[in-house]
């Protein structure tokens, strides 16, 4: 490190990015963040580029990406990582839009009801709710969704889900429910080959059909891939269906029939 290049002490370091030093120690130990220095009494020390690197990590771990994940972003280039920022800034334009939709809807609401009257149609009460459910689900699956189909996909298929009618919603429960029906009994026949569990698969299909702006079969085998890869949706299919093997099945059906 060069003698008039900008440097931190691992503990100055730690209080500048209101982390502790213990996290920064870890962060060296895994590959994440290296010192890139030391003192002549052994103390880490991190230049410019490292405060930089530390920032990116930071905007990570607010954005709810596990350690492992924020590992394989920072191996990319810078402009690589930068890009990834832009997409997650993106999604955070689109939760304060939804919030401050969520927040006029209350408003209106509680104007409403102090008036004694109504003019709000009833899809409108519960449009801002929607947005809620956007929010929480870009919260909870956003980043997936990304790095396997894109930005773009994620937004599209949010903007549809908000485009849904309240027939449209109740008609999509009403394919869920019967696909989880036809699932149990696939199950427990454990008849994978039969008219049945296709029967299923298309179910599916026809309920993807009401959130997904374009339906392909390659993103369809890509959700039954994730629906075994991430424990919430297998809990999802196990607490729906109560059938402990409910996502594994599912997934083995669309692999075969979609």
């Amino acid at each position: 490190m060069e003698d008039n290049e900008m440097s931190y002490l691992i503990s100055d370091l730690a209080a500048l990015a209101g982390v502790s030093a213990r996290t920064l120690r870890y962060y060296d130990q895994i590959g994440l963040l290296h010192s890139t220095g030391k003192t002549s009494s052994g103390y880490r020390q991190y230049d410019e580029e490292a405060v930089l690197r530390l920032q990116q990590i930071c905007f990570f771990k607010q954005f709810n990406l596990p350690l492992k994940q924020i590992g394989l972003i920072m191996r990319l280039p810078l402009s690589e990582r930068e890009e990834q920022l832009r997409m997650h800034r993106h999604l955070l334009v689109d939760q304060q839009r939804q919030l401050t939709q969520l927040i006029t809807t209350l408003d209106a609401a509680l104007q409403l009801n102090q008036q004694g009257g109504s003019i709000m149609t009833d899809e409108k009460k519960f449009a801002a709710f929607k947005q809620t459910r956007v929010t929480q689900n870009v919260h909870d699956f956003g980043s997936e969704v990304t790095e396997k189909w894109g930005y773009a996909a994620l937004t599209d298929a949010n903007q549809q889900y908000l485009g849904l009618s309240q027939k449209d919603m109740a008609d999509a429960r009403a394919i869920e429910t019967e696909m989880l029906d036809k699932l149990v009994l696939v199950i427990d026949s454990k008849d994978e080959n039969s008219e049945m569990a296709r029967e299923v698969v298309k179910l599916h299909r026809k309920w993807l059909n009401y959130f997904w702006p374009s339906y392909s079969p390659l993103a369809h085998k890509g959700l039954g891939e994730l629906y075994v890869s991430d424990q919430r949706f297998k809990n999802y299919y196990r607490d729906k269906s109560k059938r402990n093997r409910a996502a594994i099945v599912l997934n083995s059906l669309i692999q075969r029939y979609a």
